[in-house]
């Protein structure tokens, strides 16, 4: 399974990322980080429930950590 995140927003406060099932080309939803506490929100009013948001959260993190973002990124396990 791979996991898919494209760059929606990035501003002084959060990121965003569309987060998509990349096997099957399906959008999972959108997470919203804040750059300040590292809390997020997802578009569904969920919480993290599934391995491809949890994934991209772990990767957003980094990206915060590294002050990097990417327009996409895609990972995968077997």
């Amino acid at each position: 399974m791979m996991f898919e995140m494209i760059l929606l927003d990035n501003n002084d406060k959060s990121v965003t990322y569309e987060v998509r099932n990349h096997d099957r080309d399906i959008k999972i939803d959108n997470i919203t980080v804040s750059k300040q506490d590292k809390s997020y929100v997802l578009e569904s009013g969920k919480k993290i429930d599934n391995q491809f948001v949890s994934s991209t959260y772990r990767v957003i993190l980094s990206c915060l950590k590294d002050g990097k973002y990417p327009k996409s990124y895609a990972n995968g396990w077997g």
